[in-house]
């Protein structure tokens, strides 16, 4: 009975301090000269496009592993070097037509007309090098491609592997993570840039919620929520046949988790989806194109240090 007691009043004293305790999610993970790391990366998009009363229907299912070695590593910098080590991508477009390419297979056709730019794309992309550096205090000092291979990108995707966009997308995945140490059910928003190709890009507001501490995959990891509050469509650099008037999308339904590691500091395995659907209107030769769109993308990756 007097344990049980103790044990009651320990419960009572410890259950305040718990509401209260804050946890450290900062990205601060250490790296050894030589360290590498695998991240794998799977990508599922199903969309409906309607302009003017006729579906255009696509999807696509990708899978990468990428690639990344510490090549040095001091107290106030690392730089690390990246490739795609598998690339798989298949893709179903209008009209029965069908791209697939896979890093393993050197006899990947290239098809003619409006799909040669996708396939050459893919293929420049499947052999790009890069380079980040880190500072000391985990920002990203630099990041650039070390290969020339994206200097012959096809001019609707000139933006898509440029160092700049590197630099952000590598600063984004790190930003996702609070700062400031948090308490279970706190907060945080982040404003966020998913480019889609050809100019088109999707601006998110994401919140983020910090459910706690859970078992995961034999571990005691972080558990953080994601969803995807709102977005705003909009097309740049005139390298589509179409001009974007006006859009009309929201977020129907959306959700994510971050697996923090507490031991490494980073994210070790996340997921997303998302469902948009609204109206748009497209403006071709003078002529407004009424337009919906109905969108699943759904994104997981999991990194494993060797």
């Amino acid at each position: 009975m007097i344990l049980r007691i103790l044990s009651l009043t320990a419960v009572l004293i410890t259950s305040p301090l718990t509401v209260f305790a804050q946890t450290d999610l900062s990205y601060a993970p250490t790296f050894e000269q030589g360290e590498v790391t695998k991240s794998e990366v799977e990508m599922d998009i199903d969309q409906t496009l309607n302009i003017a009363g006729m579906d255009i229907v696509t999807a696509v299912d990708n899978y990468i592993v990428i690639k990344q070695t510490v090549e040095s590593a001091t107290s106030g910098q690392v730089k690390m070097l990246g490739n795609l080590e598998l690339m798989q991508m298949n893709m179903e477009l209008p009209g029965g037509v069908s791209l697939n390419f896979d890093t393993g297979n050197p006899n990947n056709a290239v098809p003619d007309g409006p799909l040669a730019d996708i396939a050459k794309y893919i293929a420049v992309a499947a052999e790009s090098t890069w380079e980040i550096t880190y500072g000391d205090n985990h920002e990203v000092k630099s990041a650039k491609y070390t290969n020339d291979s994206n200097q012959d990108l096809p001019e609707a995707f000139s933006e898509e592997m440029s160092d700049d966009r590197l630099k952000k997308e590598t600063e984004t995945a790190i930003n996702r993570l609070p700062k400031e140490p948090v308490a279970v059910g706190d907060t945080w928003e982040r404003n966020e840039e998913a480019y889609l190709g050809s100019g088109q890009v999707f601006y998110l507001v994401r919140e983020y919620t910090y459910v706690g501490p859970e078992q995961h995959n034999g571990k005691s990891m972080d558990k953080i929520d994601v969803k995807t509050k709102s977005l705003t469509f909009e097309i740049s650099g005139g390298k589509l046949p179409l001009e974007l008037k006006d859009s009309e999308l929201e977020v129907e339904s959306s959700g994510g988790t971050l697996w923090y590691d507490p031991a490494i500091k980073d994210v070790v395995e996340s997921s997303s989806d998302m469902h948009i659907v609204g109206d748009l209107t497209f403006i071709a030769n003078g002529q407004e194109l009424p337009s919906s769109l109905d969108l699943v993308m759904k994104v997981g990756t999991k990194q494993n240090r060797q």
